[in-house]
């Protein structure tokens, strides 16, 4: 196809070309009439191949161009925006309009790629030019679309005032600095009434982009805290939020036609959180996930706007780095950001860091545990490996089913006491748990087991409306200063478990007044002193409390609060030492929030916080040793010897002795199986002589599990055998 660019020069006012009310007489005129109105075309051009029309009443025999249309003009510079209106229709490839080498936006698709659209484009103040401007319109893929557009007309006015938009103008600060600008997320809202009742229904936001913005349907993320508003007379609300440190602003406006408004929200932070940082473990892009829709350049904007201090970067298997794009919006005084990758396997889902950017990921192909964590754990900078969102697929396909775990006691069908692991995922914000102690109780095994594993939240945020930082890590720190955050001190804290866990409310702990989460409480003596703590934001609600002790809950309290209360509960709970070590977790929960500005409805199951453990030394031996270690310690002594092994446990918790009936029954089985296999070539009575001569195991322990195994079954492959040695 020959390319033939429409080129026109405006040099005095309005000119009308050639063939132009072909479509739109009546629409071009009045647009020509309208007051402070140029046209710059009335044509209506063509864009696209000539082989197949579209519309029978394009009388043109060929396009103007295969790809794009340009329009030269002259027109008065000033200061103040302007408003360029054009139609076009049958739109259904990306296209963009452009002028001065600036993009204003790309044209409206149509529904099934049909119909004709009338739209508005914000010409900057400063854009325009007295000679030489040039107006592009250019498709921005590879297509054989058909389309029409024109006519072009340039507006004194701007965008608002030619719809009779209401301006509204958005300024949010915090209570500590009032007249700063404060990073966060703001949710517009239209107030409409169905069947009788208000309802609030997100605003389709439409400004102009920067990279101190992310925007989506009703949410706006600004790094400045400032936003400028064009909307359509009505009833609004709008809310600001900062993660659930902050309380909230909010305001009601109900706008005219025309009206400009100011509209000005400070934030209190509410939760005290000195002494930790807050972090994102698990955050994704589009940009190098390859789903979802936030880019990298948005993800750092949303990161600053919820509060985020430590912002992992987890991308599927993509060492990803926010450095460049922080540094290019200026948010790098608001958080510090690490290299980190969700390695994606068959087997599990295992976020790493810290990592060298440079380093060569690792083969997320592998699907053998021990071969696959190795090779994680192998790769250059990382000293934190997590298990993610491990009960995604439910527990018997995730990969604590896939290796054989056991949710009571912990262990593994294999054996096996290498994980690879230091951390696991109680809270994702992604996949949400219906009960939200299903995780905890698995966590709790493994513990018990002798697992030590730091529980984490993360997000699991993979667009720019399900806000990072919806389910937090807070992290022990000697700094609350983003910009003086040491990542070696985060990842020491994160293996030690000096972190608490948190999805809207904040649990905290404090044993004998010193001791809290991650610490080893020794000289514990006659009471064990538990001072409990719950916080959350005003805009939340606490309804439990619970404790537990070796993932056994020892205490549960009702929790009722007024309703702007930020201290949901706080009380001292007293119980008597421990004899033996115990691991305490305190754990609160809060009823789901129905509201526009927490995130997505189906994730707000319920809002909660937990500790990570206190080890309380009960023994008094200067360490702690999980109930997996007491019972590896009596079996080793006890031997077969069920009935010293009964009496060893009466000091002990229930959990010991579960752990030390499954090491004692295994020990057994080994037992019967070397003598199931001796005695495959042995006579009936040698078995029998063997189970009398075992009188020094005391009870009988082993000939009564013996008996319930069915040692007739044992006996008959042998006699079989024999049997048929004698035919032969």
């Amino acid at each position: 196809m020959k390319k033939n660019t429409c080129i026109l020069l405006l040099l005095c006012g309005p000119w009308v070309a050639a063939g132009s009310y072909l479509l739109f007489p009546l629409a071009v005129r009045g647009a020509a009439q309208a007051k402070g109105a140029t046209v710059l075309s009335e044509e209506i051009f063509h864009l696209g191949n000539d082989e197949k029309k579209d519309w029978k009443s394009f009388t043109r025999a060929k396009p103007h161009d295969g790809k794009k249309i340009t329009l030269r003009f002259s027109a008065e510079p000033g200061k103040s925006e302007r408003a360029l209106e054009l139609k076009s229709g049958d739109v259904n490839s990306k296209c963009g309009v452009t002028l001065n080498s600036r993009r204003l936006g790309s044209l409206v698709k149509g529904k099934g790629g049909k119909g004709e659209n009338v739209q508005y484009f914000k010409v900057p103040g400063g854009l325009l030019k007295k000679t030489g401007n040039v107006l592009e319109v250019a498709y921005e893929e590879k297509t054989t679309d058909d389309l029409y557009i024109g006519p072009f007309v340039l507006h004194s006015r701007s965008v608002a005032a030619l719809q009779r938009l209401a301006e509204v103008e958005i300024f949010v600060s915090s209570k500590e600095q009032p007249g700063k600008g404060l990073p966060c997320r703001l949710s517009i809202v239209r107030l409409v009434t169905k069947r009788a009742k208000i309802v609030e229904e997100p605003v389709e936001v439409k400004v102009e982009k920067s990279a101190k913005r992310a925007i989506r349907k009703g949410t706006v993320y600004t790094l400045d805290g400032r936003l400028n508003l064009a909307l359509k007379p009505g009833k609004y609300r709008v809310y600001a939020t900062r993660g659930f440190e902050y309380g909230l602003g909010k305001a009601r406006v109900d706008l005219s036609p025309g009206e400009k408004r100011r509209v000005e929200l400070v934030l209190e932070r509410e939760v005290d959180t000195s002494g930790y940082l807050a972090g994102d473990t698990h955050i994704h892009t589009l940009t190098y996930s390859g789903h979802g829709d936030a880019s990298v350049a948005e993800r750092v904007v949303t990161i600053a706007g919820e509060g985020v201090e430590v912002a992992v970067a987890t991308d599927h298997n993509h060492h990803t780095d926010y450095s460049s794009w922080t540094s290019k919006a200026g948010s790098g005084s608001h958080y510090k950001s690490v290299v980190g990758n969700e390695f994606t396997t068959s087997i599990g889902h295992f976020n790493a860091f810290p990592v060298e950017k440079k380093a060569k990921p690792a083969n997320h192909k592998l699907s053998d545990w021990d071969k696959l964590l190795k090779a994680v754990r192998a790769t250059p900078g990382v000293r934190v490996v997590i298990c993610n969102h491990p009960r995604r697929q439910g527990f018997k396909k995730g990969p604590w089913g896939k290796i054989g775990m056991n949710p009571v006691s912990g262990e593994f069908s294999d054996g096996r006491q290498w994980l690879g692991l230091d951390a696991v995922e109680v809270i994702n914000g992604k996949t949400l748990e219906k009960d939200p102690y299903d995780n905890f109780s698995d966590w709790f095994a493994l513990l018990n087991a002798g697992h030590r594993l730091t529980a984490v939240a993360g997000s699991d945020s993979h667009t720019v409306a399900q806000p990072v930082g919806h389910c937090r890590t807070y992290i022990r720190s000697s700094t609350d200063d983003p910009g003086k955050i040491n990542v070696a001190e985060v990842v020491e804290n994160i293996l030690a478990g000096r972190v608490l866990v948190s999805m809207g409310l904040l649990a905290d702990v404090k044993v004998n007044g010193k001791f809290t989460a991650g610490d080893l409480a020794t000289g514990v003596g006659e009471d064990l002193e538990v001072e409990v703590e719950v916080r959350g934001p005003r805009w939340t609600r606490a309804n439990r409390v619970a404790l537990f002790f070796n993932g056994r809950k020892v205490r549960e309290e009702k929790i009722e609060h007024s309703s702007d209360a930020v201290v949901k509960y706080r009380d001292r709970w007293v119980f008597g030492g421990p004899s033996k070590d115990i691991h305490l977790v305190l754990v609160a929960t809060g009823p789901r929030l129905e509201n526009s500005y927490w995130g997505p409805p189906q994730d707000d199951r319920y809002v909660i916080g937990a500790t990570n453990p206190v080890w309380i030394d009960g023994d008094g031996d200067g360490k702690y040793s999980a109930p997996g270690d007491y019972a590896r310690a009596l079996v080793a002594e006890c031997g077969t010897d069920g009935v010293a092994l009964a009496k060893a446990l009466r000091v002990h918790d229930e959990i010991t002795a579960i752990l030390a009936a499954g090491l004692f029954r295994r020990n057994l089985e080994k037992i019967l199986a070397d003598v199931y296999s001796l005695l495959q070539t042995r006579s009936n009575n040698e078995f029998e002589d063997f189970i009398e001569s075992c009188k020094a195991i005391r009870g009988d322990a082993f000939k009564n599990y013996a008996a319930s195994l069915g040692p007739l079954d044992l006996l008959k492959k042998p006699a079989a055998a024999a049997a048929e040695k004698k035919k032969k």
